[in-house]
């Protein structure tokens, strides 16, 4: 490792682990939560340009308790598969 690299660590240790800044807002209407060992999952309805969609994401808690999603920890259901999907929703509950 040379004395850049080395610089670069001690530089990085003193950041904050969230990266700083402030906890983004869940967008949309939040429809259900489900608590998790490292967070919770949210399910949402949200509208993006004039599209509706649901959007399952898992959220972590920081050290502070602000909450942030997880980068590729979630799904989106966009409006063309939303009705078949939901389709399933009586069944699982059979099942379960």
């Amino acid at each position: 490792m040379n004395d850049l690299q080395r610089k670069a660590n001690e530089l990085r240790s003193t950041l904050p682990k969230t990266g700083g800044g402030t906890a983004p807002v869940d967008q949309g209407i939040r429809l259900a939560t489900f608590p998790r060992p490292e967070g919770e999952l949210r399910l949402s309805w949200n509208v993006y340009e004039d599209r509706p969609y649901l959007r399952f994401q898992l959220w972590s808690k920081s050290d502070d308790g602000s909450f942030w999603p997880v980068k590729g920890q979630g799904l989106t259901i966009v409006e063309r598969l939303r009705r078949p999907a939901l389709s399933q929703v009586p069944a699982m509950e059979q099942v379960g």
